[in-house]
C-alpha cells in the first residue's frame, strides 16, 4: 500500500514560463512499472498526460498539451510522478489530478494551479544613430523595463527582418531588463527602419519607427565634424591594408571630384561631358551617360576624401 501526495497549496506559474506539479508517492517506492495519470478534473477532455508500461502513451491528450508535458524517467525510479507542464498557458490554470495504479493498489492527489498572466511591459523602443560604419549607418535599438526576456527585431520600410547584431541583456533595479541590439543600414534605398520588441507567446509587442533619410544629409553645422570623422576613417583604412597617398595630391571638402573621365557628386556618378567632347573630336567614340547610385559611405568618402 502507498499514498499519492502533492502540495497543500496552489502551484503559482507564470504565463509562458514552465512549471512543476509535485506527485510523489509515500513511501518513495518504484513506480517505473506502475500506470501514472495525470487529468484535468471538471473538464469535458480529461488526460494531460499517461504512463503506462514504462511509456508515454499520450495518443488521447487534450490537443493544448501537446508536446508540453513530461515525467521525470530517473525520479519514478524513486516514486516521483510529479509532471513538467512548459509554456505554460492562461487555459492551464485549474485543478489537475494525479492517479497512480499498480498491480494491487492505487491512489490519487489533486493540484491547482495558479496562473499569473500580469507582466511587466517594457517601454517604447528608442532609436538611436551611432554614425557610419562598415560602409552603412549603425543604428541602436534600446528598450528598458522588461521581467521576461523579449525578442528584438528590425524591420525595413517593406516589413522585412534585416540582420542585426546580437541582443545585449543587463538587469537594473527591481531584476527588470534593459535590451539593446545594432543593426547596419548599407542599402540608400531604405527610406524607414522599426525596431520591434516583442514577447510573441504572449503576443505583446512595442515598436518604433525611424526615418533614417535624414542620415544621408549632414546638417550645415556639423560639416567639419563629420567631415573630419570621415577623412579619419578613409586615413586608417588606408594605413590598415598599407596603401600610402601623397599629401599634396590629396584635396578634403570637395563637392565633386573628376576621376577618369567620370565627375563623382553627392548622388552618383555621371560622365564628365568635357572628357567626352574632348575624346569625340580625337576618335569615333559612342557613349551613354548614367547615372550610378553609390552607398552613403562612399558618396561621403568621395565629398570629402
Amino acid at each position: 500500500m502507498f499514498q499519492v501526495l502533492g502540495p497543500a497549496d496552489p502551484v503559482v506559474a507564470h504565463v509562458g514560463e514552465d512549471v512543476v506539479l509535485p506527485c510523489y508517492l509515500k513511501p518513495n517506492i518504484n513506480a517505473e512499472g506502475m500506470r501514472v495519470e495525470w487529468i484535468r478534473l471538471h473538464s469535458v477532455d480529461i488526460l494531460v498526460h499517461l504512463y503506462r508500461e514504462k511509456e508515454n502513451r499520450n495518443e488521447d491528450q487534450i490537443p493544448s498539451y501537446k508536446g508540453r508535458t513530461a515525467l521525470f524517467p530517473e525520479e519514478l525510479k524513486k516514486g516521483n510522478a510529479s509532471l513538467k507542464l512548459t509554456g505554460v498557458r492562461g487555459s492551464d490554470e485549474g485543478t489537475y489530478q494525479c492517479f497512480i495504479q499498480s498491480q494491487q493498489w492505487d491512489d490519487d492527489a489533486s493540484i491547482k494551479i495558479e496562473v499569473r498572466v500580469c507582466v511587466s511591459v517594457g517601454n517604447e523602443p528608442v532609436i538611436s544613430m551611432e554614425g557610419h560604419r562598415e560602409w552603412g549607418i549603425s543604428l541602436l535599438c534600446e528598450s528598458k523595463g522588461w521581467d521576461l526576456q523579449p525578442e528584438l527585431i528590425w524591420l525595413d520600410s517593406d516589413g522585412n527582418s534585416l540582420p542585426a547584431g546580437s541582443t545585449e541583456t543587463q538587469t537594473k533595479s527591481m531584476d527588470l531588463l534593459i535590451v539593446k541590439q545594432r543593426v547596419i543600414i548599407q542599402d540608400r534605398d531604405t527610406k524607414k527602419v522599426t525596431c520591434q520588441v516583442q514577447l510573441q507567446h504572449l503576443r505583446l509587442e512595442k515598436k518604433t519607427e525611424f526615418d533614417i533619410t535624414a542620415a544621408y544629409q549632414i546638417p550645415a553645422g556639423c560639416v567639419h565634424r563629420v567631415t573630419e570623422s570621415v577623412q579619419e576613417h578613409v586615413l586608417q583604412w588606408l594605413l590598415k591594408n598599407q596603401l600610402y597617398v601623397k599629401a599634396e595630391k590629396c584635396s578634403f571638402h570637395q563637392q565633386s571630384i573628376s576621376f577618369l573621365g567620370l565627375v563623382i557628386l553627392a548622388d552618383g556618378i555621371q560622365m564628365d561631358m568635357e572628357k567626352v567632347l574632348q575624346w569625340g573630336h580625337s576618335s569615333r567614340l559612342t557613349c551613354h551617360q548614367k547615372d550610378i547610385s553609390l552607398p552613403p559611405s562612399v558618396v561621403l568618402v568621395a565629398l570629402h576624401a
